[in-house]
C-alpha cells in the first residue's frame, strides 16, 4: 500500500516539476523574443495548470506576439489566471473590461478586478484606483472631467 501511495505522490510531484520546466523554457524563449516556441512551451504548463502561463498566454494573444492579436482568447486566460489571484491578469482582465477590447465594456467589472489586482499587490492597479480618491479630493474642474470611475456606479 504504501509504494502505491509513494508512486501517487511522485507522479505528482514530477507533473508538477514539467509544469515549471515548460514554463521556465517558455519564459526564456519570451524574453528572447521566441514567440511560437514561447507559446508551445507556455501551452504544455497551462495544461498542468501553471497560473503563471496562463497569464503570459493572455499577454501573448492580447499583444499578438507570435500569433495574431486575439482580445478573446487572451481575456479566457486572463480569467483563467485571475481567478486564481494572479494579479497582473488581474489588472490586464481590469483594463479589457474598461477599454471593451475582446468583451463588452463593463466599468463594475473593470473595478472590482483592479480592486482585486490592487489587493493582490499589483502597483498598477493601485495607482489606478488612487487616482480616484485623488480625483474627488480635486478642484471642482478636476471632477468636472470624464474619467473611468465617473462611469461606476458604486463611487458615485
Amino acid at each position: 500500500m504504501s509504494k502505491k501511495i509513494f508512486l501517487i505522490w511522485i507522479s505528482f510531484f514530477s507533473i508538477s516539476l514539467f509544469a515549471d520546466t515548460a514554463y521556465n523554457q517558455g519564459l526564456k524563449a519570451y524574453q528572447s523574443k521566441q514567440y511560437d516556441s514561447a507559446l508551445k512551451y507556455f501551452y504544455i504548463s497551462a495544461r498542468h495548470y501553471n497560473v503563471n502561463a496562463y497569464d503570459k498566454l493572455g499577454i501573448i494573444h492580447d499583444e499578438g506576439l507570435g500569433t495574431g492579436v486575439n482580445k478573446r482568447t487572451a481575456l479566457y486566460w486572463y480569467e483563467k489566471a485571475a481567478q486564481r489571484n494572479h494579479p497582473d491578469a488581474q489588472y490586464r482582465l481590469g483594463h479589457l473590461y474598461e477599454t471593451g477590447e475582446g468583451v463588452e465594456k463593463n466599468m463594475n467589472k473593470a473595478a472590482f478586478w483592479y480592486k482585486k489586482a490592487a489587493r493582490n499587490g499589483n502597483k498598477e492597479a493601485k495607482l489606478r484606483l488612487a487616482a480616484r480618491s485623488t480625483k474627488k479630493q480635486g478642484s471642482a474642474d478636476m471632477n468636472s472631467s470624464k474619467s473611468f470611475f465617473d462611469a461606476l456606479t458604486f463611487w458615485k
